[in-house]
């Protein structure tokens, strides 16, 4: 019987130790509702598969031209952005009806009543990247026209092949103190970027703003999407980019991902259902990634069609970066058993992306050390479970174990400190059985000094009584 309470008692410790080390021995690098994480081609173009699947769910269509006709809304905002994404991404569908349709729609537009100067220049951006269909849009006014109604304007001019110049600089006058527009708007900021010249002191300042913005807080679907399509077209890797990577290690990528749905689609923000605008716009984004260029040619030059991303890879535009480059020296300053999932993690990324020798090598001696750390953990969280625990029922007969175990303790820094079992509770442990001690040698110093005062009384007792005799 005995036998079998002992074999009991050390299966019980076992469990308790693996499951504290497979709790503590975890790291993830995260952020409210996002964390960094490795996202493979494959992920990749489900994601973009899934939207599309998602759009032509929603208008019971599988060819998204074909329902968008039939529904008569060929040109408006959301055809026109689902049919550019499937045009970028080499998809077969009926081009030429689309934009057929679409140039009547526009010519319509621009006889009839005022409308936003975003439509005409959507459509007009559209006819020419999928139809080659050239708009001149020089005729319409820009007077009490917002930020992001020039900006579009703009892109289009610039796509179809006119002068946008006065526009540019129009775009340019209106850019706020604090380097944004659209008084502090953060898409329109972002989507001033396409248009922006590349290294100019107004695209410096839009940056800083946006990466101001992005470090402060969670941003919503369509923000994420358009820095990543701002930053491609200023030849800025969304995916790399120190100024847009929080310190978390989170992405505009990595955040955007997360407003992806169960369905397929996107949506504005992580407590709501899948739309339209925000499902478009992540698709755009997702596509601008993948045509990523240093030299900031974007989606919105034609010749960006002409690659299919279904033959690229590393669509995402991942890498052994800076921020993998700096936590990884971070840790190397003082390898802990806590770094352990990240590490392993780093090394996955180095392997993948193919980081030099000696930065694997670095990886692979940190993981040592920190595999050797966990070791040494797990056996001291062993030896507590079988010799003092529960710390708050050891008694003074344990004090030797326990500050054995507080000495052994202390050997570990503070972050691998909290993965020992108890290990708060040790300084308090031994101060009460301190206590306990004193408290038992002033029992026996009493008991000492009675018992000597008893037989002190005694004897001067029995020489009081012969004295008398």
């Amino acid at each position: 019987m005995q036998v079998r309470t002992e074999i009991a008692m050390r299966l019980l410790i076992s469990i308790i130790i693996a499951t504290a080390m497979a709790a503590f021995c975890s790291f993830s690098v995260s952020a409210e509702g996002a964390e960094r994480n490795t996202v493979t081609d494959e992920q990749f173009l489900n994601v973009v598969e899934n939207a599309l699947d998602w759009e032509r769910s929603r208008i019971n269509s599988d060819s998204l031209i074909e329902g968008y006709i039939l529904q008569g809304i060929e040109g408006e905002s959301e055809a026109d952005w689902f049919v550019l994404a499937e045009y970028l991404l080499g998809l077969n569908d009926d081009y030429e009806s689309y934009c057929d349709a679409a140039e009547k729609c526009l010519s319509d537009r621009l006889n009839g009543d005022s409308e936003y100067l975003t439509e005409y220049a959507r459509t007009a951006l559209v006819l020419k990247i999928c139809g080659d269909v050239n708009t001149d849009l020089s005729s319409l006014s820009i007077e009490n026209a917002a930020d992001n109604e020039i900006i579009w304007l703009a892109i289009s001019q610039r796509v179809n092949g006119y002068d946008y110049t006065y526009l540019l600089e129009e775009i340019e006058a209106r850019q706020d103190t604090d380097g944004s527009f659209g008084r502090s708007d953060i898409d329109v900021t972002a989507m001033a970027l396409v248009i922006l010249e590349k290294d100019s002191e107004s695209s410096r300042l839009a940056l800083a703003f946006l990466s101001e913005q992005f470090q402060g807080t969670q941003l919503s679907c369509e923000a994420d999407s358009w820095i990543i399509i701002g930053l491609c077209a200023q030849g800025i890797n969304p995916s790399q980019s120190l100024d847009f990577t929080r310190e978390n290690g989170v992405r505009p990528i990595d955040e955007l991902l997360e407003f992806e749905s169960s369905d397929g689609g996107f949506c504005h923000s992580l407590d709501n259902e899948s739309n339209t605008l925000s499902t478009y716009q992540s698709l755009i984004a997702l596509i601008a990634l993948a045509k990523y260029s240093d030299d900031g040619e974007g989606i919105f030059d034609v010749l960006s069609t002409e690659n299919d991303i279904y033959e690229l890879e590393n669509l995402s535009c991942e890498g052994f970066d800076d921020y993998d480059m700096n936590a990884l020296e971070e840790i190397a300053r003082e390898v802990s058993a806590t770094d352990l999932e990240q590490l392993e993690k780093l090394s996955e990324r180095a392997e993948l992306y193919e980081a030099d020798e000696q930065t694997k090598q670095a990886l692979s001696q940190a993981i040592s050390e920190s595999e050797m750390l966990c070791e040494q953990i797990e056996e001291l969280n062993s030896y507590i479970l079988e010799n003092a625990y529960p710390l708050e029922k050891a008694h003074l007969t344990k004090y030797t174990v326990l500050c054995e175990i507080n000495e052994k303790s202390k050997a570990f820094s503070n972050k691998d400190q909290s993965l020992i079992l108890s290990f708060d509770e040790i300084d308090d442990a031994i101060k009460r059985v301190r206590r306990e001690i004193i408290v038992a040698i002033l029992a026996i110093l009493i008991l000492i000094f009675v018992i000597t005062f008893m037989i002190v009384r005694k004897i001067k007792h029995g020489k009081q009584i012969k004295s008398n005799i």
